[in-house]
């Protein structure tokens, strides 16, 4: 074929024609060649199984049933099922269980990226587009567009000044119920492009999707089962599923259910088959057997949990007895201050039994005293004692953050910034290592913005870097040390006077920019 369409080019140019025309012609020959595949069908018998989502599709199938305006937008976190909703459209209309209006309808998901790709010319994206909502409407109805991250319409395709994207191409068939369509984004590209847009808002039907609980995720996991068996030619024991949506929720922050839970269930399966017997990986050993000594336990889990969190796998598996005994395991490393032990073991525990606010970092506290009685000693004993490593202590010398352009080497500077194109130096570390003590060392000589950061990291358990990423504290003990009074403190325990003394102390607290 490419010797056929060589004999063209040099045949149509010995007879002295402009390239242009030349150009034109071998574009009507790789036209079948060229042309992306806009539309895809969904295949329901290739989808995976669709669990407690009923609600929404039903939803869904009453938007797509109207008369006018008939088009849905899934909005929701990261993770939490939007396209595995329309999936479950897909499989209803396909197992007949749907009203007279869409039996017989199939879903094609919209491909905005394939449509712009190869668009050489102007008009081609917008014939591409009038193409696809002319099959729309040809189908009376039976053909139900996807739209997967729909903020892509969204000025994709301009070149008018915001006149000519596919959004606004969109409306008219949109307003008018000549198509059906069912869009997906997140929360945060609906209200930064969508919502901008109100025509183009007023033509979806919003469908806010919410992330799982636990019992539900557990559920999903159980209807994924057999596919992911099938897949990896395994056993995944039930045990293993509730450890998946239990571990996710525990220990994994800044993920949504179900995906995270899948995610882990999905990567133990790779595991033990990685670390499965080579003559059975070689296939030389067929037994049953054989076959079914390869089960995905909640060990491998754990172990997945371990690599993704870097917290040792022992300390997944033992922290009841951990925390029970948590004042005798800080005393063996730290001598003396049973005070402040014991204030410190109180919280934690509090934290674990449940009373505590779900968001919030697991405590809060602020050591006060002179230079080596053991502020920083206590730190480290709490990283080594809570997460078997005192590595997991990141250290922080607030002497270092006394300017006013601190706060951006924390969490991130803005965008034409300085330090924006760096990460936080408190984030990024958080953010890879969500559990540990974070220590505040010198806290009082840090600059006073500082301060009103850490208040809303010890309100809300939450910072935004600098980039608009949320970085979650749920997890991390937040310690600040400081030598505030450490004067009067001496002079109380020389004294024997501690209550005068810790009067003065609560004094000069209260007016430094550590509580002001």
């Amino acid at each position: 074929m490419e010797q056929a369409m060589l004999a063209r080019v040099l045949a149509v140019t010995s007879v002295g024609l402009s390239w242009a025309v030349v150009w034109s012609l071998l574009s009507q020959q790789l036209k079948p060649f060229s042309t992306p595949a806009i539309l895809r069908t969904l295949d329901a018998g290739m989808l995976d199984p669709v669990i407690g989502r009923d609600d929404d599709i039903d939803r869904i199938i009453c938007i797509l049933c109207r008369r006018t305006k008939n088009c849905a937008a899934l909005v929701g976190p990261a993770g939490v099922g939007k396209t595995a909703i329309v999936e479950g459209l897909a499989r209803r209309i396909a197992a007949g269980t749907v009203p007279e209006a869409l039996v017989g309808a199939r879903v094609a998901e919209l491909d905005v990226g394939a449509m712009v790709a190869g668009t050489h010319w102007r008009g081609m994206f917008e014939q591409r587009l009038k193409d696809a909502i002319k099959k729309a409407e040809d189908s009376a109805g039976k053909l139900i567009l996807f739209i997967d991250e729909m903020h892509m319409i969204v000025g994709a395709g301009d070149q008018r000044g915001g006149t000519g994207d596919a959004a606004n191409i969109l409306k008219p068939a949109l307003a008018r119920g000549r198509i059906r369509c069912i869009g997906a984004t997140t929360t945060e590209e609906y209200r930064k492009y969508i919502q901008r847009d109100a025509a183009l808002e007023r033509r979806f039907q919003r469908v806010d999707v919410d992330e799982p609980t636990v019992q539900a995720t557990v559920a999903i996991l159980q209807g994924l089962k057999q596919r992911y068996q099938d897949y990896h030619g395994l056993i995944i024991s039930d045990d293993a599923l509730v450890a998946a949506a239990h571990l996710a929720g525990h220990y994994i922050t800044g993920r949504q259910f179900p995906d995270k839970a899948i995610d882990l269930m999905d990567e133990a399966c790779t595991s033990v088959r990685l670390h499965q017997p080579k003559q059975i990986r070689d296939k030389k050993t067929s037994t049953v057997n054989a076959v079914q000594e390869l089960t995905v336990g909640p060990c491998h889990i754990a172990q997945v949990v371990s690599r993704w969190t870097k917290i040792p796998i022992t300390t997944l598996g033992r922290e009841e007895e951990k925390f029970c005994h948590l004042v005798d395991r800080l005393h063996e490393r730290v001598v003396g201050q049973h005070e402040a032990i014991n204030l410190v073991a109180q919280e934690v525990l509090r934290s674990r039994v449940g009373f505590d606010q779900s968001s919030q970092p697991i405590g809060s506290f602020l050591f006060l005293g002179p230079t080596g009685v053991g502020k920083t000693e206590l730190a480290k004993a709490l990283a080594e004692k809570l997460f078997d490593n005192e590595k997991m202590l990141v250290r922080f010398d607030m002497s270092e953050y006394a300017d006013s352009g601190s706060v951006s080497r924390l969490i991130g500077g803005p965008r034409r910034f300085n330090f924006y194109e760096e990460d936080g130096q408190l984030t990024d570390k958080v953010r890879s290592q969500p559990y540990s003590v974070v220590l505040f060392d010198e806290a009082d000589k840090a600059h006073p913005s500082i301060f009103k950061v850490l208040i809303q990291l010890l309100d809300d358990g939450v910072l935004i870097d600098g980039k608009g990423r949320s970085v979650y504290f749920k997890n991390t003990i937040i310690i600040m040390s400081s030598n505030l009074g450490a004067e009067n403190l001496s002079a109380g325990m020389a004294t024997e006077n501690m209550e005068t003394a810790r009067d003065l102390l609560m004094e000069k607290v209260c007016v430094s920019p550590i509580v002001s």
